[in-house]
């Protein structure tokens, strides 16, 4: 039988202004 692994990134700046992101490096906030 497969597994599926999920993983979930830190959160962003830009993910608390609800901004989308994907072609810029931003960094997570602390």
């Amino acid at each position: 039988m497969a597994e599926l692994v999920l993983l979930r990134h830190g959160e962003s700046v830009w993910n608390r202004l609800n901004l989308f992101t994907g072609w810029v490096d931003v960094p997570l906030s602390t």
